[in-house]
């Protein structure tokens, strides 16, 4: 199955909060999210369109709960650094750019990551690779455009 999204910076509020949009579409349907980050980057509020109904809802994510899936970035800045490989430029389908390259394990040992982050684009991820250890299947991110001027369909803010 395909799987692709869409993500966009919406807005920087003052408190260096930000709104992002996030789309899911695959060949059944298609799940549109907005969702507000805090500046130390946890999702403070999420608003999405039920694809069945089409009515806006929102909730707000809770910190105890078990997550979806497993963990496959590192956790802060400095966890990060263990993980750095080098730094050397990278061409996805939005042009190319300097950056730093990563490569860690998930938190079950299921898999790698290997990640290319410039802190010059909109959400910093360039391209990202996942690995499964056991049959090596892969799941790939990249970058394909940037855009100015992305605005709220939800009516976020």
């Amino acid at each position: 199955m395909r799987l692709t999204f869409e993500r966009a910076l919406l807005k920087a509020n003052a408190d260096s909060s930000q709104w992002w949009r996030f789309k899911l579409d695959t060949s059944e349907r298609s799940t549109l999210y907005e969702f507000l980050v805090s500046a130390d980057a946890k999702v403070q509020k999420v608003r999405y369109k039920d694809p069945d109904t089409g009515t806006v809802e929102e909730f707000v994510p809770s910190s105890t709960g078990p997550s979806d899936g497993p963990a496959i970035t590192p956790k802060s800045q400095a966890e990060m650094g263990k993980h750095r490989v080098d730094k050397k430029m990278v061409k996805v389908q939005a042009g190319s750019f300097m950056a730093d390259h990563y490569l860690y394990p998930d938190e079950q040992g299921n898999g790698n990551t290997e990640s290319w982050v410039a802190q010059s684009v909109p959400g910093s991820i360039l391209k990202s690779v996942y690995t499964r250890s056991k049959n090596k299947d892969t799941s790939t991110v990249e970058l394909i455009q940037i855009e100015s001027g992305v605005t709220t369909l939800l009516g976020s803010y």
